[in-house]
């Protein structure tokens, strides 16, 4: 399928870093883990408690976190597929979205998500979150369910299983709708799985050019559009 050049208001939204410019998405404060695994870190000017301690945080993750603005969710429906904690969650809620459904396979991210909203009371848009369990085998059976109308779909370092490519394509295709949904993916390039990933994306989707999120002579990671 033949690759569109994406807008000029998506492509310069967030320039690229390169190694000469420090990349510090989330300024976390130095000293601030209580013993049980949080830290306060600044995400979208805001400080959030999460537990950088306990779980493993994708550094695609953290850079979309940093892209996405409230001129893509404000006002919208989101699903971040695969969200461990819920990074591009949190910042898409904190940007204005209406509701954003963060999902993953795993009950133990789902829970320590939970706890992300809890521990951050003080924050009442991320209350706009719902942390479902989904598989992407069985993309119907999310629990709690997910909204049958997604405006922005995103994903992050969800693609480096070969196994997961046609489950995520699926899963994809079950929450999109034509000339409605977004679809944004991010990974580091060299992923084992990133290009049968975009092929199969860019077979079933109209895909655009993507944007370069952060580039130095260690890893390169890019965001894919898909509509």
């Amino acid at each position: 399928m033949a690759v569109e050049q994406a807008p000029n208001t998506s492509r310069s939204r967030t320039p690229s870093v390169s190694s000469d410019e420090e990349f510090d998405l989330f300024e976390e404060e130095e000293g601030e883990d209580n013993g049980e695994g949080w830290s306060k870190v600044v995400i979208k000017g805001l400080t959030v408690k999460v537990p950088t301690q306990r779980v493993h945080i994708w550094e695609s993750s953290k850079m979309m976190a940093e892209w996405v603005e409230d001129d893509l969710v404000g006002g919208k429906v989101c699903l971040e597929l695969g969200c461990g904690i819920g990074l591009p969650s949190i910042a898409a809620a904190l940007c204005g979205a209406k509701a954003v459904y963060a999902t993953d396979l795993s009950p133990a991210a789902i829970k320590e998500l939970h706890a992300v909203i809890q521990v951050n009371s003080d924050l009442p848009l991320l209350k706009n979150i719902v942390p479902s369990v989904l598989d992407w085998n069985h993309p119907a059976a999310a629990s709690p369910p997910v909204a049958s109308t997604i405006d922005v779909l995103l994903a992050a370092d969800v693609n480096y299983e070969t196994a997961c490519t046609l489950p995520l394509t699926n899963t994809i295709r079950h929450y999109y709708t034509p000339a409605s949904t977004v679809i944004y993916v991010a990974s580091r390039v060299g992923r084992i799985s990133l290009q049968g990933s975009i092929e199969s994306l860019s077979s079933t989707f109209r895909a655009h050019k993507p944007v370069t999120l952060y580039d130095d002579p260690t890893a390169t990671h890019l965001l894919y559009r898909y509509s």
